[in-house]
């Protein structure tokens, strides 16, 4: 596993409360029941607090599985 996804799959498992082995690139929020539209921005605070980035809300809204999260945030660390 490359080091962005472990941090953005320990950041899910922190924000959602749930193993973060449960979290593959394939989850969405559809297959992870805590992740509703209230975990979605949670989701979006906790990783721009915890990466100090900035996700664009274009890009939020484009987020809805851990494959395209990593793939958003990669150029922006």
């Amino acid at each position: 596993m490359d080091k962005v996804l472990e941090r953005v799959c320990a950041i899910m498992a922190t924000t959602f409360n749930v193993p973060a082995a449960s979290i593959t690139p394939a989850t969405t929020p559809e297959t992870l029941e805590a992740w509703d539209s209230m975990g979605h921005l949670n989701l979006i605070l906790a990783l721009e607090d915890e990466l100090k980035i900035s996700i664009s809300p274009e890009d939020g809204e484009r987020m809805k599985d851990v494959e395209t999260i990593v793939k958003v945030i990669r150029p922006l660390l």
